[in-house]
């Protein structure tokens, strides 16, 4: 349990600023880097979770072949 709660940050073992954003901060922007880069690649089309690779010309936005116009 001891373990859980020094990951966390919420010890004091080295200052209560140092352990949140080497604890608890550190923990969120961890596990938030799959879901940033999951939604980035995947399709703009509304309930569509496949990979997007292709591009929409003059727009920033990435299809799946499915939904691509071209394809």
């Amino acid at each position: 349990m001891r373990a859980v709660l020094h990951v966390l940050g919420v010890d004091d073992a080295s200052g209560a600023w140092y352990l949140w954003w080497s604890g608890v901060f550190a923990d969120v922007s961890i596990l938030a880097a799959p879901l940033v880069l999951f939604f980035r690649h995947v399709c703009h089309e509304a309930g569509c979770f496949r990979i997007g690779k292709h591009r929409l010309e003059g727009t920033p936005y990435t299809l799946c072949r499915k939904h691509h116009p071209d394809t």
